[in-house]
């Protein structure tokens, strides 16, 4: 159970949570999202309370990754391009996102970089290691 949190991120600003199992780092997040409702306390956003929010907007305005993430049968470009759908063929973007997880250098080296095929359901496509060290997940186009 979360006790006493408290926190306050300035626009454009990340935050990575550390802590051991069970310490509540995920509950935090999906109430932070409104997956989950706090059964006391509250939690404000701009200075709105979270439940005042539409989804909608607290979702467009939210980026998270959680730690079982998912990499989709796409190019890895387009795997980039999920975390914002507005902007899923921007490779501008893609590749900003990239730069900022510090992928990009790895992709590069891909045989046909962001349009490399991914996922064994097509010939000739690649897998990612999920923890080698030598390959590294795709970070979110959100991020």
């Amino acid at each position: 159970m979360l006790h006493d949190i408290s926190l306050h991120l300035y626009p454009g600003q990340s935050l990575a949570l550390v802590g051991e199992n069970g310490s509540g780092k995920t509950t935090l997040i999906k109430l932070l999202t409104r997956l989950y409702h706090p059964t006391q306390g509250r939690i404000l956003l701009d200075g709105s309370d979270l439940r005042d929010w539409s989804t909608q907007a607290l979702r467009d305005r939210t980026g998270v990754i959680f730690q079982d993430f998912v990499r989709y049968q796409l190019q890895v470009g387009e795997n980039l391009g999920v975390g914002d759908t507005d902007a899923f063929n921007d490779e501008q973007r893609w590749q900003r996102a990239a730069h900022h997880g510090m992928a990009d250098a790895f992709i590069t080296t891909m045989p046909s970089g962001y349009k490399t095929q991914l996922g064994r359901w097509f010939k000739n496509g690649q897998e990612l290691s999920g923890g080698s060290g030598k390959n590294c997940p795709l970070p979110s186009i959100y991020a």
